[in-house]
């Protein structure tokens, strides 16, 4: 019982929580003001916060259980926001597959800035991912564009490798007038040699599309808090150079998160998008000491 009791800055004498007087001295009691609320995270806000520059090995596991957390908190509204946002880029991805970035981009930035302001405990709705959307549209849209830039590069810088190394090795193949018994026959190994390009070629995309899905998430990631896409493109660069297994990893496994639900009969991915971007919101944003190498 005695600890229900505080004490009078006065006489010293216990008093209790609801007092007003001192009923030893009569004193009057002085409250501590109440705490204040916390602060509803806005993203515009953060626009002169610097990046965090901390190397941090992605934790999936960690994120993906934190994510989870904060989805079954408000499993309604973060599966309305994930209705809404597969409403909005799945027919854009059927009708318009080659430019569907346009809008597919920044939505997903939108998302991440959504997922961040769940993560810091603010009150996100699905107002919040459309203004956040286009709020940072522009930038959004350059992220997209370099990422799918680099991309057809890449695919097509491997056809144009295969299709000349395919034209030389149907140059020196054997001719009809070669005698068949003159050893050794150079097709056999060239061929050999285009299958294992080809296999690069397959492992470089893999590598590649992965990467660049986390590239993506962690430079949207520094959009949200206002930062031009220059600076965000090469800060996310930066972090996936320290630890690019880790991050290829991530970009494996956080959209195979996100899409998961598709094989859940597709309702399911009502809660499996949103659970996604929350993961890569805690990915990227947790910056904690106890997660620094």
């Amino acid at each position: 019982m005695h600890d229900s009791y505080k004490y009078c800055r006065t006489c010293g004498g216990a008093i209790k929580p609801d007092a007003t007087f001192c009923e030893y001295c009569g004193a009057p009691v002085i409250k501590p003001p109440p705490p204040p609320p916390p602060p509803r995270f806005d993203p515009h806000a953060q626009s002169m916060e610097e990046l965090p520059n901390v190397e941090i090995a992605p934790r999936i596991g960690h994120a993906l259980s934190t994510g989870w957390g904060i989805l079954w908190q408000d499993i309604v509204g973060c599966s309305i926001t994930g209705l809404v946002f597969w409403l909005l880029v799945t027919p854009i991805w059927v009708i318009f597959f080659y430019f569907a970035f346009i809008i597919v981009g920044p939505a997903q930035v939108g998302l991440i800035g959504w997922a961040e302001m769940k993560r810091r405990g603010a009150s996100a709705s699905v107002g919040d991912f459309f203004i956040l959307m286009f709020r940072y549209f522009a930038n959004a849209l350059l992220l997209a564009l370099a990422r799918t830039a680099i991309s057809l590069i890449y695919l097509a810088s491997g056809i144009i490798i295969i299709y000349i190394m395919e034209g030389w090795i149907s140059g020196v193949g054997p001719s009809t007038s070669q005698p068949p018994q003159i050893p050794p026959n150079p097709f056999i190994g060239l061929s050999i040699a285009m299958i294992m390009l080809f296999a690069l070629f397959i492992i470089g995309a893999i590598v590649l599309e992965t990467a660049l899905n986390s590239l993506e998430a962690i430079a949207g990631w520094a959009i949200i808090k206002g930062k031009p896409f220059r600076e965000s493109f090469s800060w996310a660069l930066e972090r996936i150079k320290k630890h690019l297994f880790g991050w290829c990893l991530a970009g494996i496994i956080v959209p195979f998160i996100s899409n998961l639900g598709i094989l859940l009969c597709i309702i399911g991915v009502f809660s499996t998008i949103p659970l996604g971007y929350l993961t890569w919101a805690e990915l990227i944003g947790n910056i904690d000491e106890d997660f620094m190498d």
